[in-house]
């Protein structure tokens, strides 16, 4: 959304209309930004970043200065996530009265750990796989792969990439300030695992649409779509049966 430097006195009324609908936990800290020039030292800027949690620490609405999110680590279905985030969104803008749309983005994180006598051939289609490292006489291999194109409805990043150093998110979303939800992941001391990160955004800077609730949720209908055409292809048909998927 437009940025709006007077958020900070609104933010008082929003939380107090948040926890009637259960999000009742509040948190403050600030967004570090770092930027980095050819002919300057870096600069450090920092934003204020709100954020109101449900009763059980599974779900925020995250808000800034230009922006509203909703993260969660227990996801149940997109109908349910899109309940919550309108929530948000209509508190905030009842409040705040949010102006310009000029970015939707949808993320998912999947964590990818393959049970005994399970391989990641099991759950991942071979192309994101890379090469037999017993093949090239290779061993502690780490995986990374990423494909970035367009759809009709924005960009789609689609990245895998593996861990070893004790955490199960990416290195821009750890660490969480959510509870993750029983039983929470626990990794033995030097354990892999594999991240498929689908991140799906549609940029509206050079031609931003009028803020409404129905409009953006519109949009981040059909980017949900090509996010669901994403999984559906990097995964397989074990996955899915899992995971609960059809």
């Amino acid at each position: 959304m437009s940025a709006i430097e007077s958020m900070p006195k609104y933010i008082p009324e929003i939380q107090d209309q948040l926890r009637h609908k259960n999000f009742p936990r509040f948190t403050e800290d600030e967004i570090r930004n770092v930027r980095v020039s050819l002919d300057a030292p870096p600069t450090v800027t920092t934003m204020p970043r709100y954020e109101f949690q449900d009763k059980a620490r599974r779900a925020g609405i995250v808000v800034t200065k230009d922006s509203v999110a909703l993260h969660v680590s227990l996801y149940n279905s997109f109908d349910e996530f899109c309940s919550s985030l309108q929530v948000g969104l209509e508190i905030v803008d009842s409040v705040a009265d949010l102006g310009l749309v000029e970015r939707v983005g949808l993320r998912y994180v999947d964590l990818i750990r393959p049970g005994f006598h399970e391989t990641l051939s099991d759950y991942l289609e071979q192309g994101l796989l890379g090469l037999d490292e017993t093949k090239v006489g290779a061993t502690r291999s780490m995986l990374r792969f990423q494909m970035l194109g367009e759809t009709d409805h924005g960009t789609l990043a689609v990245r895998l990439y593996q861990r070893a150093d004790g955490s199960f998110l990416p290195p821009d979303l750890d660490p969480s300030p959510l509870d993750q939800p029983a039983p929470e992941p626990k990794l033995a001391p030097d354990e892999k695992v594999t991240l498929l990160d689908i991140d799906h955004y549609n940029e509206l800077q050079k031609t931003p649409m009028e803020f409404s609730v129905e409009a953006v949720m519109s949009l981040l209908w059909r980017v949900h779509d090509n996010a669901d055409l994403a999984f559906r292809a990097a995964v397989t048909e074990h996955a899915l049966t899992e995971w609960g998927r059809t």
